[in-house]
């Protein structure tokens, strides 16, 4: 009854966040499937330095430099594909709700009617002025993804369903208050085998290490879990498979090639605290065992690379790594930080 409803469901809906990952739940390859929601700011002059962000390519101006204080070429494209109707557009992340052509419009452009007035001739004109929405008013964009897990490949991969450019939401006094999605612009985030960014089809791409937006696991909405098994585990247990490479968190890329030992240690580990009492001037040493448990596992950073299809008017990821968190506590068990363990490779080698 329950796979008769989903079918139903799927199709009642001409377009929905189920209709673009179906092929992913009915894949027998596919053990695992969740979505989720993230934001990025992929302006590269945001702030001054930006190790989490690497430009891999851009359009070239004519004098053949780049502006890294208005670099938010992803907002212009996006506006401007929006405004040319080269997308599905809708106001909720599942898609399930189209945004009336009308309505749309009006979000992206404004009319002003300009009353002045002259003196020397006492005459009144009207003036219509249209406003247009700034591209680089946008900061950020919303993205909801699938992560799915290929048992055949052992590897984990994301898909771009949505995204949604952030602006201003306003009070009735002009006050700023947040922001609000434009519009949730459907995407078909399917990557075909052999594209990089350097493909010509590719005009962007960067790499981002969400370090400022780790993926929250509790937040995953799973879709498909044939081996009942939680997000955790599968990553750990690829990570001690050895499959792919596996390298320690001082430097992206350039880091240590981890053994399984050097892993396990991580999970389970020795820690010789020393303690001073000042009343008794006494030093304690307590031996205390670190066991970290995959379910204890709250966020996972992810490095994906971003393309625009300056051909297809989309924008597409692909998950290169992984890096779980750990949460480091003193003695006492108050939580101190947050540290990446180590970052799982699946298409980048060390």
């Amino acid at each position: 009854m329950r796979t008769l409803l989903f079918s139903l469901l799927l199709a009642i809906l001409p377009l929905s966040i189920y209709a673009q990952i179906d092929d992913l739940l009915k894949e027998k390859s596919i053990s695992y499937v969740a979505t989720f929601e993230t934001e990025h700011d992929f302006r590269l002059g945001a702030r001054k330095f930006r190790s989490d962000l690497q430009l891999l390519k851009a359009p070239l101006p004519t004098d053949c430099t780049l502006n890294f204080i208005s670099d938010n070429w992803l907002a212009h494209w996006l506006v401007d594909d929006i405004t040319n109707g080269k997308y599905q557009v809708f106001e909720d992340v599942n898609l399930t709700k189209k945004i009336d052509q009308k309505l749309l419009e009006a979000r992206i452009f404004t009319i002003d009617t300009v009353i002045s007035f002259d003196p020397a001739t006492y005459k009144e004109t009207v003036q219509v002025i249209r406003n247009d929405l700034n591209p680089d008013d946008i900061k950020f964009i919303r993205a909801s993804q699938a992560i799915f897990y290929d048992k055949k490949s052992g590897s984990f991969q994301t898909r771009l369903l949505a995204i949604a450019p952030m602006v201003n939401k306003t009070d009735n006094n002009g006050n700023v208050i947040g922001a609000t999605p434009l519009a949730w612009l459907a995407m078909d985030g399917k990557i075909q085998a052999g594209t990089t960014a350097q493909s010509p089809e590719i005009a962007w791409a960067v790499l981002l290490l969400d370090k400022t937006n780790p993926l929250e696991v509790s937040k995953l909405k799973v879709e498909k879990n044939e081996a009942k098994k939680t997000f955790a585990e599968l990553l750990f247990a690829e990570a001690m498979s050895m499959r792919y490479p596996v390298e320690s968190t001082e430097r992206y890329g350039c880091g240590e090639k981890l053994t399984k030992k050097d892993l396990e240690h991580m999970v389970s580990s020795i820690d010789t605290v020393i303690t001073f009492d000042p009343a008794t001037y006494t030093e304690t040493v307590q031996v205390i065992k670190n066991d970290f448990n995959p379910t204890d596992l709250k966020q996972v950073m992810l490095a994906q690379e971003w393309y625009y299809d300056s051909r297809k008017n989309r924008v597409a990821n692909r998950l290169k790594s992984m890096a779980p968190m750990m949460d480091k506590t003193d003695a006492g068990g108050n939580y101190l930080y947050s540290k990446r363990m180590f970052y799982l490779h699946f298409f980048s080698k060390i």
